[in-house]
This record gives C-alpha cells, sequence and structure tokens, in this order.
C-alpha cells in the first residue's frame, strides 16, 4: 500500500471515527497556526491519532491550495524513495473544507499527542531526502523547518511547503506527481457540516 493510499484510508476513517473540535493552539506564527482538533484510536494503525488543524490567516489563504497537492506530492515521493522514512511523515494530511465548501485548512497529525509534548525543532532533516531532489534545485536553507524531535531519538518530517517556492518547475518535470494528486484531491479531503 502506497502512502497516499493509507492516506486515503485514513482520512476515510477519521470522517466516520472523529468530530473535531477546537481546542488549545499549539503553535502561530504570523503566517500559520497550528490548532489541536482531536484524537480516537484508529483501527487502521491500531493505535490513538492525534489531530490538529493547520489554518493559514488572509492574505496566505491562496497559497494553502498551492501547498496540499504539493506537500503530498513529496510525501508519497518520499515514502516510494525511502521507505524507512515512512514513519517519520504525518499518518494522515488531508484538506479541510467546510460546509459551503471553503477550505478551512489542512487537518494533519499532531506530533505533540495533544500537547503532551513539546517538539524540538530540527535545523536538517535526514540528508538522504535532501539527495533524492535535484541537484542545485533546492536551497538547502529551505530545509530549515522540515523536521522536528520528539523525544527519545525520534524525529517527524512535517513542512515540505518551502521547497517548492523556489523549484517548483524543476521539480515538477523530473520527479513529483502532484498533477495525479490535484487530480484526486477529493480522496484527501475531508468536509463538515457544523461550524469548527
Amino acid at each position: 500500500m502506497s502512502y497516499l493510499e493509507r492516506n486515503s484510508q485514513l482520512i476515510a476513517e477519521v470522517g466516520t471515527s472523529l468530530k473535531f473540535q477546537r481546542g488549545k493552539v499549539i503553535d502561530e506564527n504570523k503566517r500559520i497556526r497550528f490548532v489541536q482538533i482531536g484524537s480516537y484510536e484508529s483501527a487502521l494503525l491500531r493505535s490513538r491519532l492525534y489531530l490538529g488543524l493547520k489554518e493559514y490567516t488572509n492574505p496566505y489563504l491562496d497559497r494553502m491550495q498551492q501547498r496540499i497537492p504539493h506537500e503530498l506530492a513529496v510525501m508519497e515521493l518520499i515514502a516510494k524513495k525511502l521507505p524507512h522514512h515512512l514513519p517519520k511523515l504525518p499518518a494522515c494530511y488531508a484538506r479541510l473544507l467546510g460546509k459551503n465548501g471553503e477550505t478551512l485548512g489542512i487537518v494533519m497529525e499532531d506530533f505533540t499527542l495533544g500537547g503532551q509534548i513539546t517538539p524540538r525543532k530540527t535545523t536538517w532533516p535526514p540528508p538522504d531526502i535532501a539527495e533524492i531532489f535535484i541537484r542545485g534545485s533546492i536551497d538547502t536553507d529551505l530545509f530549515d523547518n522540515m523536521g522536528i524531535y520528539i523525544g527519545n531519538g525520534q524525529e517527524k518530517l512535517m513542512d515540505f511547503y518551502p521547497i517548492f517556492e523556489k523549484s517548483m518547475e524543476k521539480l515538477n518535470r523530473r520527479r513529483l506527481h502532484q498533477a495525479r494528486v490535484e487530480r484526486n484531491l477529493h480522496l484527501y479531503t475531508l468536509q463538515i457540516d457544523y461550524e469548527l
């Protein structure tokens, strides 16, 4: 099962298992807010899955529309080329739509386990991840916030969008399949009919 296939199955499970409730803000900066929205016992993962909502504030909302398929394509590439890093990727990553079809944000695994741990940001992801991208297409500074340590020697990868800000054309031509992800975005989408 590919990363995207498992992600799609998890999204379907989340949609029938959890009603989101806005909780504590875990992280916030001038563009993005990440807030707890709940957890449940996942039959697919055989463990509790904690989820958060990554929200963009105006005028950055349009970037979220680009970010979702791009990040999914990067995660699929990492999982395919470097399967030993699969446990480091968000188990669940989905576009969240409101009752009128508006994009509310990105639902993704909450690596803080609902605020139980305080992750420490790393400066670099594993070297082999940088190597799968085209030489010279990525400014290495863009990797700064990709990974975090969550304790016990565990590292998680969570922020892939900066890769695209300078290198989308080259990556698109050679490695990534975000057009396929965009065509199937409904498979990676949740919609709620209530206020969050």
